[in-house]
């Protein structure tokens, strides 16, 4: 069985091909639910990401899929996923971000490179007040 790893996140992802199915599981084996249209709005709360390549289960490492709780506003019977990333190529937009509890992060510094049109940047590092 292939590896993954799962984030929760806040977010969803949008079909970039009609017919993008819907799944009971986080594999082309499993039973299709439904399938959405382009531009769908899906709303997901967990991302698997495939940590290495199984050939003999359909699985490039960087694969992802989300788990699915609604479409366009509806709610999905569970469990429901859409593959993200399969085999490589990009099957939805992403738009979603990893929750972070503001007590867990400590920020040392921000590094900002801006890059201008001709072609040279700027480099700048900023550190917190101590």
């Amino acid at each position: 069985m292939a590896k993954y790893k799962d984030y929760e996140v806040n977010g969803k992802v949008v079909p970039l091909y009609n017919e993008t199915r819907i799944r009971i599981a986080p594999s082309t084996y499993t039973k299709v639910i439904s399938s959405s249209a382009a531009g769908a709005q899906v709303e997901i709360d967990l991302v698997r990401e495939y940590t290495e390549t199984v050939g003999s289960e359909y699985v490039k490492a960087g694969d992802k899929w989300g788990r699915v709780i609604k479409e366009n506003g509806a709610a999905v019977t569970q469990p429901a996923w859409m593959a993200i990333v399969y085999l490589g190529n990009a099957i939805c937009k992403a738009e979603y971000s990893l929750p972070v509890p503001s007590e867990k992060v400590k920020i040392l510094s921000l590094t900002v490179t801006t890059n201008y049109e001709d072609g040279t940047n700027t480099t700048e590092v900023f550190y917190p007040a101590q």
